[in-house]
């Protein structure tokens, strides 16, 4: 490749390659790469059912476990179902009660973080 392409491109690159490879061991399974769509230029199908299909960008592709799809029978759903990486929760857990306070200072004094007003340091 040329002196142009960085490093994390070619890695990227490589690991593309990798799974397109991976995917010729699903017969029951198609892929082809769409130039016309740039933000999702994967085309994933089920042969048996060409109405099932998805198209996938790079990052969302290169998630698929091809070998646990495999292992799982092979088939196009088995493979959508297959992603390496959970989902991210859509919002963050909180597990601390609320803390009702009037001001800034109460609140510091009540999580014991401010000094005591009445202490005097030397």
């Amino acid at each position: 490749m040329s002196g142009s392409f960085s490093n994390e491109l070619q890695k990227m690159t490589i690991r593309v390659i990798h799974q397109l490879a991976a995917m010729t061991k699903m017969p029951a399974v198609g892929v082809s790469l769409q130039s016309k769509n740039t933000s999702r230029p994967i085309f994933i199908y089920d042969k048996a059912h060409i109405e099932n299909y998805c198209q996938l960008s790079i990052s969302t592709f290169l998630t698929l476990n091809v070998a646990a799809a495999i292992a799982k029978g092979g088939t196009f759903a088995d493979l959508i179902e297959s992603p390496r990486f959970p989902k991210r929760p859509s919002s963050p857990v909180w597990d601390m009660e609320a803390l009702e306070v009037d001001t800034i200072e109460k609140a510091m004094t009540t999580l014991g973080l401010a000094k005591d007003a009445g202490s005097t340091d030397s």
